[in-house]
């Protein structure tokens, strides 16, 4: 019998459609050349009057200028907004005098000229980026006196804001397009980019502008900051993993899965479009399942670079700490400013001077000392704790702590190493550049004598209307009836199981992971989701790699936490491992195997527990 088959019928590939003339301006614009207040310059003819008109000192201090706006500064750089003859331009000052600015200047000539070729190069790909204005460089290279211009893109707004923007949209259909047509769209960019020869080097959600036309086939996506661009050579398929875990770095927090393999699908796509249209176009030599892993390798090495920088920033003087030197020996760090608000952080929203730290602390100990005005949380022999308030408007509740050495060997450990506090201030930043929310540390200081540390004290932000999680379950959700109950533990469990996740993706590993040390603010009690934070951070430690022992021991201390909350029972505890077990590819429904582990070591927790206490009540009379 002979069977018939139909031959399915495969549509045609869509072409992908060039980006409007608009979009892209002219490769050919004719450049003249200049030199105007010790800078030689390269302008566009249409511009040459914008920079002539410009006193020829504003191009290294645009302050002077009249609306000049600082719109971004860090280490080197500076982007200022201005206007001249009608036209908003933007104004990137390179001021890095490193040895590697110097370098770099020696062997690939100004930054500012770097950029400007980098620019030109996207324009003859047809790829969309800033239109450069002008460059101009000091004449014999001999200082890092650089200067690029670029016109304004009008209405344009980061990727980040518009995905932001985006994702808050009420509608479902209409949240699901809109962040569908930016995936497409930032996709198709990148996939053309590299089949050009083209590679950001720093690619992040900001160094990407948007400029959206609703009734547009796609909005217009341009490249910016191209001082680090490298083009004019194909782009390796290790170069293409790096650039695109750069770019996942801040999806990874703010997109779905979904989404994220939605954007490599549409990437491969187009790539593969573009294969044979491009001159630097290559094949890429691996299948959609190794670049997920490859992607998922880097992504993480990324992380713990991109995390490691922002530590060490956190211990030296810039934009947002400062080191610190007092009379008497004192010395430490102090925040000045956050980069980034961040929820439940009113100090994160505030800017502090050097100037206004040096007056608060003059007397370091003023804060501890009887007889002032705050009050008392712990007065032990192993420290002081207590809630006083900085002088701001309003003023902003602070927890002031001043740690003590109750023997020889704690006094001899203490002196021989970093003190407490600046510990537990190097691990609060760790937390927090890891987007795990903690009481953000303002303050650390410590007193030295011959170089051996003899005192300190660390002042941090108090969580506002925050409650450990012992006495929220002891106490307030008792006092729910049995709905509201369900209702609150079932977020409580959402929340806490994405905490132990995400600290073990982030390689952190808490020692004294327990109730009392989890705070929980909720700012729709029993209705919304919590915030949780970690607080008492001696047992925190931050790892390249963590294990299942570390999560198993952290989960099982957890649990010995909670044995007397009668509020929780053996069904809760169910319900948290199927759920820190769901995820991708997995249903939770393989908890068994935790649940008798975790039993084996909550039993030999409390063991250890009960011979602490005893231990405790032989040598100190209490528990």
């Amino acid at each position: 019998m002979t069977v018939l088959t139909k031959t399915p019928v495969v549509a045609p590939e869509p072409p992908i459609p060039p980006y409007p003339a608009a979009a892209i301006q002219s490769a050919t614009a004719t450049v003249v050349s200049r030199r105007i207040g010790g800078l030689d310059w390269r302008i566009c003819e249409g511009y040459t009057r914008c920079v002539e008109v410009v006193p020829p000192a504003a191009w290294r201090d645009p302050a002077s200028l009249l609306g000049a706006v600082k719109v971004k500064e860090n280490d080197g750089r500076e982007v200022w907004r201005i206007r001249a003859e009608g036209h908003d331009l933007f104004v990137k000052l390179y001021r890095s005098e490193s040895l590697m600015a110097r370098i770099k200047r020696c062997w690939r000539g100004p930054a500012s000229l770097s950029e400007w070729r980098a620019a030109e190069y996207a324009r003859r790909h047809g790829l969309p980026a800033v239109e450069p204005v002008a460059c101009g460089w000091d004449v014999g290279r001999r200082s890092a006196g650089c200067v690029l211009v670029t016109a304004a893109l009008a209405q344009a707004v980061p990727l980040n804001q518009c995905w932001t923007d985006a994702m808050s949209l009420a509608d479902p259909a209409a949240r699901y397009r809109m962040c569908l047509r930016l995936i497409r769209a930032v996709a198709e960019l990148i996939a053309r980019a590299h089949q050009s020869g083209l590679r950001h080097v720093d690619l992040h959600a900001g160094n990407l502008l948007v400029v959206d036309d609703p009734e547009a086939h796609a909005p217009l996506i341009y490249f910016v900051d191209l001082h680090g661009v490298r083009f004019g050579r194909p782009v390796s398929d290790a170069a293409v993993i790096r650039n695109l875990a750069q770019l996942n770095q801040w999806f990874r927090r703010h997109a779905t899965v979904t989404q994220r393999l939605r954007f490599l699908r549409c990437y491969l796509e187009a790539r593969e479009a573009l294969e044979h249209r491009t001159p630097l176009a290559r094949r890429l030599g691996l299948d959609v399942r190794q670049v997920i892993n490859a992607l998922d390798r880097r992504a993480r090495a990324h992380a713990r670079r991109l995390y490691a920088q922002r530590d060490r920033r956190a211990l030296r003087t810039n934009k947002y700490f400062a080191r610190l030197r007092l009379g008497g020996g004192w010395r430490g760090h102090v925040f000045l400013q956050a980069k980034h608000a961040v929820p439940g952080s009113r100090a994160s929203t505030l800017t502090f001077s050097v100037e206004q730290w040096r007056d608060w602390l003059a007397d370091p100990l003023s804060w501890v000392r009887p007889g002032g005005a705050w009050q008392m949380i712990k007065d032990s022999h192993s420290g002081t704790v207590c809630r006083a308030a900085l002088p701001t408007d309003p003023p902003l509740p602070v927890v002031v702590k001043r740690t003590r050495a109750r023997n020889l060997a704690r006094r001899i450990s203490l002196a021989l190493r970093a003190s407490r506090g600046l510990r537990t201030w190097r691990r609060g930043y760790a937390l927090i550049h890891r987007d795990m929310p903690t009481a953000r540390p303002l303050a650390v200081l410590e007193r030295r004598r011959l170089g051996l540390v003899v005192d300190g004290i660390l002042i941090t932000e108090a969580l506002p209307d925050a409650h450990d999680l012992d006495a929220l379950i002891s106490v307030q959700l008792a006092r729910l009836d049995s709905r509201g109950q369900r209702r609150a533990k079932d977020l409580l469990i959402e929340a806490l199981s994405g905490l132990v996740r995400r600290m073990n993706e982030r390689g952190l590993v808490h020692r004294d992971f327990k109730a009392s040390n989890i705070m929980v603010q909720w700012n729709d009690p029993y209705a919304g989701p919590p915030r949780l934070s970690l607080v008492d951070l001696d047992g925190l430690a931050v790892r390249r790699r963590t294990s299942d022992r570390h999560v198993r021991r952290a989960l099982a201390r957890l649990n010995v936490s909670l044995d007397h909350c009668r509020t929780v029972t053996r069904t809760d505890r169910v319900r948290f491992l199927m759920r820190f077990l769901t995820g991708w590819g997995r249903d939770g429904a393989d908890y068994r195997a935790l649940w008798r582990d975790l039993d084996r070591r909550s039993r030999a927790k409390r063991r250890q527990y009960e011979r602490h206490k005893a231990w405790k009540l032989e040598h100190y009379g209490r528990p």
